[in-house]
């Protein structure tokens, strides 16, 4: 009894840490200026365009840290190496455990190489931006080799 209850607070301790560690898994991007917090009707709008992009890299999307004590909606859009700024991405939210910040994600192959992104925010509080970070594809890339030549050696 003593060990199935140890296993399990070390498993909700190692899970609880997980979505903070979603960032470790960006490459850091930086911002022009402080984000711009707007009061809407429904309540409030962040946004944020970020500095000109010079890795040169493919990327596969990106995510970006904030704070908010309400339910938020978040919109990624991403310019091309051409000049032509994406359709609005929605993002996917991923709620840090007792704290009151979240990850908002987009992931999408079909992006490959971009100039800058920006993005929208909107929640009934007012949001906070933390930091942002984009998803290196080639890096994923790699990973995912590594993972296969680690299963073909155990077979």
């Amino acid at each position: 009894m003593k060990n199935k209850l140890l296993s399990i607070v070390i498993a909700l301790s190692i899970f609880s840490k997980l979505p903070a560690q979603l960032l470790d898994a960006v490459i850091p991007i930086q911002f022009d200026a402080p984000a711009q917090l707007t009061k809407i009707t429904s309540g409030y709008q962040l946004t944020g365009n970020s500095s000109q992009l010079t890795n040169n890299i493919l990327i596969d999307g990106a995510a970006i840290r904030f704070s908010a004590s309400d339910s938020t909606e978040i919109w990624f859009q991403f310019l091309d190496d051409v000049g032509n700024w994406s359709e609005k991405k929605k993002a996917k939210i991923f709620y840090e455990p007792n704290s009151d910040r979240f990850i908002a994600s987009v992931l999408d192959s079909t992006l490959g190489r971009v100039e800058k992104m920006k993005y929208e925010a909107r929640s009934s509080s007012t949001i906070a931006f933390i930091s942002a970070g984009l998803y290196d594809k080639e890096s994923e890339n790699l990973r995912l080799m590594k993972n296969i030549s680690i299963y073909h050696q155990k077979i």
